[in-house]
């Protein structure tokens, strides 16, 4: 928490000063609870006050940590305060309420080690249901249940198709639309995977994102296809090797030539099989592969 100069908090709200600090409460059935953390006194911090948080060694009643920092081992950008699972396992709290990263995980069930999260997914890097960690128990024993708190959902997802025209694209869309409507209120990049070697135009692309549109904020669940892929199904065409003729495959003299080059070259060859022995139909068919993968990469 930044504790910015001028900003004006309600009565039952406490901000942690620069300084790693304790707060203490009780609750309704007298447990004493202490909240140790402290604000970034900047927007941003990468000073580790770890340290300085207390021990719990010794002390009665339930101890929470609260820190926005960075897990060594995550993969964040903006890594503020990184720490490791055993600086904070050695301060024996029941509880680390951490926050920084916009997606829930959990780093540890005894002592709990928990990423909330956010409230609300922002965009499609923040996809899936978003929420907050309700956590009871006691001294003995704390349990964390999620509770989705989202009012939309940012998705991705991906249908295959046998129509190619802009009707048919349509109600595909539409069918998936209303498979989904029920989860709530969503946002979603959708590719559709078509089964024919048909090119769909542009034109014919942008209509049917305007047909999906129509309407649907009237609907109370909403589903937006913000984001819509129509393209041919590789996984759906012919296999390469049909394309060639029986003929052509067993002609050992182009064959030949084809795998010359690569077994006159000395550093190559003393790594390779001898290539009378390969089928020539599972050749083609890995490269076939090569060339999907190479294509999946650009």
């Amino acid at each position: 928490l930044s504790n910015k100069v001028g900003t004006e908090w309600p009565e039952n709200v406490s901000v942690f000063s620069e300084n790693v600090e304790t707060y203490q409460t009780i609750t309704k059935n007298g447990e004493e609870i202490y909240l140790h953390g402290f604000s970034y006194q900047n927007d941003a911090s990468y000073e580790n006050k770890i340290d300085a948080y207390p021990s719990s060694q010794g002390q009665k009643g339930i101890h929470i940590g609260i820190l926005h920092g960075t897990y060594s081992k995550s993969n964040a950008k903006d890594r503020y305060t990184e720490f490791i699972l055993e600086d904070l396992n050695k301060k024996l709290y029941h509880y680390w309420a951490l926050g920084h990263i916009h997606e829930r995980q959990t780093l540890s069930e005894m002592p709990q080690i928990q990423y909330p999260g956010n409230i609300q997914g922002r965009h499609f890097k923040e996809q899936g249901e978003k929420g907050c960690l309700l956590v009871e128990g006691d001294h003995l024993k704390l349990t964390a249940q999620f509770i989705a708190t989202q009012h939309i959902c940012f998705e991705q997802a991906q249908i295959t198709s046998d129509k190619t025209t802009k009707q048919g694209l349509f109600e595909e869309i539409q069918s998936f639309k209303a498979s989904v409507r029920e989860q709530g209120k969503a946002i979603y990049r959708l590719d559709v995977l078509v089964n024919s070697d048909q090119a769909i135009s542009q034109q014919d692309k942008l209509q049917v994102q305007e047909m999906i549109s129509d309407y649907e904020k009237n609907e109370h669940n909403f589903v937006f296809i913000e984001d819509l892929n129509i393209v041919p199904n590789v996984e759906s065409r012919h296999p390469l090797v049909n394309e060639f003729s029986q003929d052509l495959i067993n002609d050992d003299n182009l064959f030949e030539r084809a795998m010359n080059d690569l077994y006159l070259n000395p550093k190559a060859s003393k790594y390779l099989d001898n290539f009378s022995e390969f089928d020539r139909r599972t050749l083609i068919q890995h490269a076939e592969n090569l060339l999907k993968e190479d294509m999946g990469g650009e």
